[in-house]
């Protein structure tokens, strides 16, 4: 799996985890704005796969450039996410076609 990028691993949206993914490369990996996904939170990663049946969809905004963004917004108990992320302030996004995972380890 290729790691894109690291995120922060911190963040909050009303007293709950939030792990926020915004690029605008993920619609080559099968993660284009409206594609239905599932999320499956572990106990050391959060993995995302495409799914014609999921619950839940990639959301994306339009930038004024015209280039389109995508967007996975996930929020969690606090307690959850720091069982994922322990001491470690980032987050690594691993990536490959159709699958993202999100963990603090180097490598997948």
């Amino acid at each position: 799996m290729k790691c894109l990028y690291s995120i922060k691993a911190t963040a909050r949206n009303k007293d709950r985890a939030r792990v926020w993914v915004e690029r605008s490369d993920l619609g080559t990996y099968g993660f284009a704005r409206g594609v239905r996904i599932d999320i499956a939170i572990g106990s050391d990663s959060i993995v995302i796969t495409a799914n014609p049946e999921g619950k839940r969809k990639v959301a994306g905004r339009v930038k004024p450039s015209g280039d389109e963004i995508q967007i996975l917004d996930i929020c969690m108990p606090l307690p959850q996410r720091e069982l994922i992320r322990g001491d470690s302030e980032r987050f690594n996004v691993f990536v490959e076609q159709g699958r993202i995972v999100i963990t603090t380890g180097g490598e997948i």
